[in-house]
C-alpha cells in the first residue's frame, strides 16, 4: 500500500451487560403518573438529592400535590403553560412535578437570562403563573400573573390536599 491510500479500520467495541440500559415504558402514561407508581412502591426511598438536602419519594409527591392542587385551583387545566423561574434546588423538581401532576406545561425560566429575554419568553408563553423562590423577587417584580413562591408560601400550598390529584391529562398533552 502507498502512502497515499486511504486505509479505513473499523473498530469494534464489545456490548457489555451494564451498558445495556434501553427499557420500554408505558406509552398510555405521562412520567408523573410513573412517580406516583414508584411513590407507592418505594415510599422512604430517595427521591432527589441536592445540596446536601434530599426528599423521599413519598416527601417529594406530597409537596408536588399540594402545590398542583393550588394551580388547579388557580385555574391550571391541560396544556396551560405555567413559569418556573429557580436556580438548581430540590424546589425546581418540586415545582417541575407539581406543574405537571395539574396537567400544566412547564415554561422553565432560567435565572442567569437576561431580564429582557425573560420578559419576552413570559408574554410568548402568555403564562398566567409563575413559580419561583423569594430570592427571584426581582426577575418577577414587573410579572401581571400570579406569583407563587416554593420557599416561602409553603403555609399557602400546606393548606391543599396531600393526595394525587385527579387530572384528565395524557402523554398527547403538552408538557414543556
Amino acid at each position: 500500500m502507498s502512502t497515499g491510500d486511504n486505509i479505513t479500520k473499523e473498530i469494534s467495541y464489545p456490548q457489555t451487560e451494564w451498558n445495556k440500559t434501553q427499557r420500554d415504558y408505558p406509552a398510555d402514561q405521562c412520567i408523573h403518573h410513573l412517580f406516583e407508581t414508584q411513590a407507592d412502591i418505594m415510599p422512604q426511598a430517595t427521591a432527589v438529592e441536592y445540596g446536601g438536602r434530599k426528599l423521599t419519594y413519598e416527601q417529594l409527591n406530597i409537596r408536588a400535590n399540594y402545590v398542583a392542587h393550588l394551580l388547579i385551583q388557580l385555574g391550571i387545566t391541560p396544556d396551560i403553560p405555567v413559569a418556573i423561574l429557580v436556580e438548581r434546588s430540590l424546589e425546581m423538581i418540586v415545582g417541575w412535578l407539581s406543574i405537571l401532576k395539574a396537567g400544566g406545561a412547564y415554561v422553565p425560566l432560567d435565572p442567569s437570562y437576561p431580564e429582557q429575554r425573560l420578559r419576552f419568553m413570559l408574554e410568548d408563553s402568555k403564562a398566567p403563573i409563575i413559580l419561583t423562590v423569594s430570592s427571584m423577587k426581582e426577575h418577577v417584580s414587573e410579572f401581571e400573573g400570579k406569583i407563587l413562591y416554593l420557599d416561602s408560601d409553603l403555609h399557602e400550598f400546606k393548606e391543599e390536599p396531600s393526595h394525587n390529584p385527579t387530572v384528565n391529562v395524557a402523554p398527547t398533552n403538552l408538557a414543556y
